[in-house]
């Protein structure tokens, strides 16, 4: 009361209450003010309404205040009021329209009338800009509400302009506002996703991370947020290791709020529930079915007070029912009754908590389709789209193409053509009059990058693959095609260039699968090269990624700054997988804080390394997805064939490339390939066994490659367990010194690792082990001969340290020590060194210039199968590196055997020969000098391979002969030409 009086008497009434109102926002205590100040009576009649407006104005924010539907809406006759007053005086303040106009677009806003939301927004946008600068920041915060109103609206486009100018602006004027770039980055992403744009949006959320990190973690809900979203957008995507990684950020906030106890108080509830219905779902799409059940049940005993009284209650009691019908011990019936539940309550509450039923009732209908209930599910795809008003194109399609395929079914054609031309334009740019689904390209369409779009087209094409199949009409196969094709594209544009995932893999087969199957019906050259480079731009980028990066990163112009930073975090992240290894070598219990720390070490220096590629790597950047078969065959020389090898559904398909020729065939393999190629590799690398049954049952696989009389350096790309498989085992004698063979995981990695420049001087480093622990008698003839053939060094017993330090001093790499593999966790895989053991997650994160690695270690080349990425060996690591050869071994080779054909390989490359050549002939000299029939089975001398660049290391002779010739040659045809004129 004392500051009252002493203040009242040298301030108005009216200018109490505005100080109240704009230093605190204290409307409650400022309305009596208000009050006082209606009763004076010597102002003007202009001053009065001004008066009475602010009256109006302060009791409607005092309703507003108080939240609740009935509030807002008495608010928004308050508010309104006001304005009425205001306009009808005769000099009305711009600023104070500007405030009530802002109150009522919120207040129709919290009565969700988004409609006339937006037109006050507007209105009130127009008001400031008047009189105002657009970058005034209270313009700014307008065009930030106008970005989310139109989301609600469901117009997400519109929504996009708006916040992609509110950043600009920010970014030019307002850098210092990083809570407001965050928030928008943020809404970025929620429009980016409804529509179907799901890099841009992963873009958005980082952005908004990126800010995050900068501001004080007072704003955790925000930052909370952002995790949540990064967590979802990875499990969308199938990485379940990032989405882990983001979830134990969000728990970690959870925590820390522990101690903020009224705060977490109010946010502890509904955070925990949001947590554990991310975790059951992580867990899900994992198959970790007893810990989901373990979050069910904590999410359980969080809803057991529910009374449905706040939205969160209604929200997870809906998720848990549908996470109950996803368990596998959950009957069929039992699973479809669960999501009607789901239907029930969420379609109950639609109005009060503004709750959408369609997801539920898009999943049941996946439920339905796969259990294949035909009407029922007719009837519920019919009404979902007869209901449907998102504006959410990629959703909607992905429903019609169902819709049509339903028809398809049933063989209603004409139906089920049109429903597909209906879908197709929710996809279509707004210049293309006319759909024809033969000929539909993907710059046809508007950008999309969705699994909903692909699998929508994958339903389309295989939709038309079974027309064909009662038509025999060519045109519903080309269509079938041209749509996997279009299916490939979009793939591409969801794909990150990392890792493969089992939601990235499966859809990889799924187009893998239908490309081939209409090229056996149909396999012109066209589609034939066609299918090949849409394969190798969709396939696994991994390792000529890492490849490509490693190689090129030297050349480049990047900050020390940023280099320092990604040394530190590689340093790191060795330090911890050592400390992690340790403590798996003792027995002990992996710590989950040890892995959490690793996995965010990993994310750290994945996103650096991302953002050198984005900016310093040109060269990254022009040969991602731009794979075209005609440029790699003209690297290619008359010698050599390229057999490509497609495993799926137990079906071997092959495509033969070479410079003059396309091929492809199926190959009459048995219906147990996998099965036979296990047991047959298992006999070659056992000495004791005998292979003839599983031989002659694979023989179709190299039919390819012995009817290719012409060619004789033979390129393979094997394709899932033929990974395991030596090929060359299956030639006869003849065909064995006939052929040179190698190894490639991919065109696209193969296209890199031909781009070779040699070094003049040919310099070798030798490593090699030798403790009484484990005993190799044959290295030291080995390394010694080794070293007849190349100058270079001998690190006898070698240090990793050695190693590391001098890796990149020499031209080509020898390891002879023991390799362990480790095919539960391929991190751990490693080469022995004398004072430990070299990890090969250690070498994920080194660049090393040899050109040649030869790993003589047991089973270099040997370990665990990753779907998509091929065998996670020590020779893959190698290929990381940047090394573009390696020499590795596919099982443990007998001692005596490997120092023989070591020697002899190091000899043949000497003299001039190619790679795979001198493999050949060093394994050919082994078999021709060890007369014991015993010892000439495939164990000694299969087990090694090349892969990669094969080029010769040394020009040969004949080369050099042929050069001098020929310029002897030119010396006497100038002089014969001289003396004739």
């Amino acid at each position: 009361m004392f500051v009252y009086s002493q203040t009242s008497s040298y301030k108005s009434n009216t200018q109490i209450a505005d100080s109240l109102e704009e230093n605190g926002g204290e409307y409650l205590k400022a309305l009596p003010y208000r009050t006082l100040a209606l009763e004076e009576t010597k102002h003007s009649e202009d001053y009065k309404k001004h008066i009475e407006a602010k009256w109006n104005f302060t009791k409607s924010c005092i309703l507003e205040g108080y939240g609740g539907l009935e509030n807002h809406t008495e608010a928004l006759v308050y508010s309104r009021k006001a304005r009425e007053i205001l306009n009808s005086s005769s000099n009305p303040s711009i600023w104070f329209k500007h405030l009530i106009a802002n109150r009522i677009y919120h207040q129709y806003g919290y009565t969700q009338n988004w409609k006339m939301t937006l037109v006050e927004a507007k209105e009130n946008l127009k008001i400031l800009q008047d009189t105002l600068p657009e970058n005034y920041i209270k313009i700014l915060r307008i065009i930030d509400d106008l970005g989310f109103i139109n989301t609600k609206l469901n117009d997400y486009r519109t929504s996009l302009t708006y916040y992609n100018k509110s950043i600009d602006l920010y970014k030019t004027h307002h850098q210092e506002n990083k809570i407001d770039l965050a928030m928008n980055y943020n809404s970025l992403a929620v429009n980016y996703n409804a529509l179907g744009l799901k890099n841009r949006e992963l873009n958005a959320l980082l952005l908004s991370e990126k800010y995050w990190k900068k501001i004080n973690n007072k704003y955790y809900p925000s930052f909370y947020s952002c995790y949540k979203k990064l967590a979802s957008w990875y499990l969308y995507y199938g990485d379940y290791n990032l989405a882990e990684t983001y979830l134990n950020k969000q728990y970690s906030i959870i925590d820390s709020l522990k101690h903020k106890k009224a705060e977490f108080v109010f946010e502890r509830r509904r955070k925990y529930l949001d947590l554990y219905s991310n975790y059951i779902d992580l867990n899900l799409k994992k198959k970790d079915y007893k810990t989901a059940k373990k979050y069910i049940g904590l999410a359980e005993n969080e809803l057991k007070a529910s009374t449905r009284e706040f939205i969160e209650d209604v929200e997870y009691e809906s998720l848990l029912y549908l996470y109950y019908s996803q368990l596998p011990s959950t009957p069929e019936k039992e699973a479809i009754e669960f999501i009607k539940k789901s239907i029930d309550l969420t379609t109950e509450y639609k109005e009060l908590f503004f709750l959408d039923p369609t997801p539920y009732k898009i999943a049941l209908f996946e439920k339905l389709k796969t259990l294949e209930f035909g009407t029922e599910s007719e009837e519920l795809l019919k009404s979902i789209l007869s209901n449907y008003t998102q504006d959410n194109a990629h959703e909607q399609f992905y429903l019609t193409a169902n819709y049509g395929n339903l028809f398809s079914k049933k063989e209603d054609y004409k139906t089920a053509e049109q429903y597909f031309l209906n879908a197709f334009k929710l996809l279509k740019k707004e210049n293309l009059n006319r759909i024809n689904l033969n000929t539909l390209k993907i710059n046809d369409l508007k950008y999309f990058d969705s699994f909903e779009v692909i699998n929508g087209i994958l339903l389309v094409a295989e939709s038309y693959s079974s027309r064909f199949q009662n038509s025999k009409n060519t045109l519903h196969l080309d269509t079938s095609h041209n749509l996997y094709l279009l299916a490939s594209d979009v793939f591409n544009n969801l794909y990150l260039g990392k890792r493969y995932n089992e939601s990235l893999y499966k859809t990889y087969k799924n187009i893998e699968n239908g490309l081939t199957k209409t090229l056996v019906l149909m396999p012109s050259e066209e589609k034939i090269i066609a299918s090949i480079e849409a394969l190798e731009q969709a396939y696994s980028k991994l390792t000529w990624s890492k490849f490509l990066f490693n190689k090129q990163k030297h050349k480049l112009n990047i900050p020390d700054s940023i280099l320092n930073t990604e040394a530190d975090l590689k340093n790191l992240i060795t330090y911890y997988q050592n400390e992690r290894y340790s403590e798996n070598e003792k027995g002990h219990l992996e710590s989950d804080t040890l892995k959490n720390r690793i996995n965010n070490l990993k994310l750290e220096l994945s996103n650096l390394q991302d953002v050198i590629k984005n900016n310093y790597t040109n060269y990254y950047s022009r040969n991602y997805n731009t794979f075209q078969l005609s440029t790699f065959r003209e690297t290619l020389n008359k010698n050599q064939l390229v057999v490509k090898y497609i495993l799926n559904n137990n079906q071997v398909y092959c495509f033969s490339i070479s410079k003059s020729k396309i091929d492809f065939r199926v190959l009459n393999v048995s219906n147990s390939i996998e099965e036979d190629v296990t047991n047959y590799v298992k006999t070659v690398a056992d000495f004791n066994s005998e292979n003839t049954t599983y031989s002659e049952k694979l023989k179709p696989i190299i039919q390819p490659i012995i009817e290719s009389k012409k060619h004789t350096s033979i390129i393979i790309i094997p394709d899932e367990i033929l990974n395991y498989l030596p090929f060359e085992t299956l030639f006869n004698k003849k065909d064995l010194s006939s052929y040179n063979t190698s190894y490639a995981s991919s065109l696209t990695l193969l296209n890199e690792q031909n781009n070779l420049v040699l070094n003049k001087d040919l310099q070798i480093g030798v490593f090699s082990t030798n403790n009484s622990s484990s005993e190799l008698p044959s290295i030291t003839q080995e390394t010694s001969t080794i070293l007849n053939y190349f100058t270079g060094k001998h690190f006898k017993n070698a240090s990793k340290e050695a190693f590391l330090n001098n890796a990149n001093s020499y031209t080509i790499l020898h390891l002879a020590m023991h390799s362990n593999i480790n095919n539960e966790n391929p991190d751990f895989s490693n080469l022995e060194f004398v004072d430990g053991d070299l990890l090969v997650s250690e070498l994920y994160n080194k660049s090393i210039n040899a050109k040649l690695a030869v790993l003589s270690a047991c089973e270099s080349g040997s370990g665990s199968f990753e779907k998509g990425e091929g065998i996670q060996s020590i020779s893959r690591a190698f290929t990381y590196t940047g090394i573009p050869s390696t020499v590795i071994s596919l099982w443990k080779v007998d001692d005596l055997a490997t120092s023989k054909i070591m020697s002899a390989f190091y000899k043949y490359l000497k003299n001039g020969d190619t790679k795979d050549e001198a493999l050949k002939n060093a394994k050919l000299d082994y078999l021709k000098n060890t007369p014991e029939v015993a010892l000439q089975h495939p164990y000694y001398w299969a087990g090694f391979v090349v892969s990669g660049n094969t080029d010769a290391l040394v020009a040969s002779h004949s080369y050099v002969l042929y050069f001098g010739i020929a310029f002897l040659l030119a010396i006497l045809m100038f002089y014969f030409f001289s003396k004739k004129s």
